[in-house]
């Protein structure tokens, strides 16, 4: 049995593709999608959610058990964000699953390309949907 819990610090990049808004008149003329309006989408479901937290798989007993032993030593920060997934938390793992999340968030005719998820600033893995 693997034994995963993921607190590293990671950066995120997503790419979306699309046509270039032309409607002068628009605050987004001249771009397919505000970085604004992206960083809003990628700060509200990955860095919220993820931040200043861990991810362990669900099926690992000796990260359950950690977790519910600092929850009834009370020594667990009650502003760690703890998140439990179905998947081993590898940064491969961890960039699909945040492209899923965000996918659903980029409205048409602008698409998610792809999420890169860095683990330092020359180790990536990308996840292209």
């Amino acid at each position: 049995m693997e034994h995963t819990c993921m607190v590293t610090k990671y950066k995120l990049e997503g790419y979306v593709k699309g046509p270039v808004q032309k409607d002068r008149g628009q605050s987004d003329a001249g771009m397919v999608m505000d970085f604004g309006d992206i960083k809003v989408i990628m700060m509200k479901y990955t860095h919220d959610v993820y931040d200043h937290g861990a991810t362990y798989y669900v099926l690992d007993p000796i990260a359950q058990e950690s977790m519910e032993s600092m929850k009834t030593a009370k020594t667990l920060d009650p502003e760690l964000n703890i998140n439990v997934v179905d998947f081993i938390p590898t940064a491969e793992n961890l960039a699909k699953h945040f492209y899923e999340i965000i996918k659903q968030k980029i409205q048409p005719p602008m698409k998610l390309l792809t999420i890169r998820v860095y683990e330092t600033p020359n180790s990536w893995a990308d996840y292209w949907g």
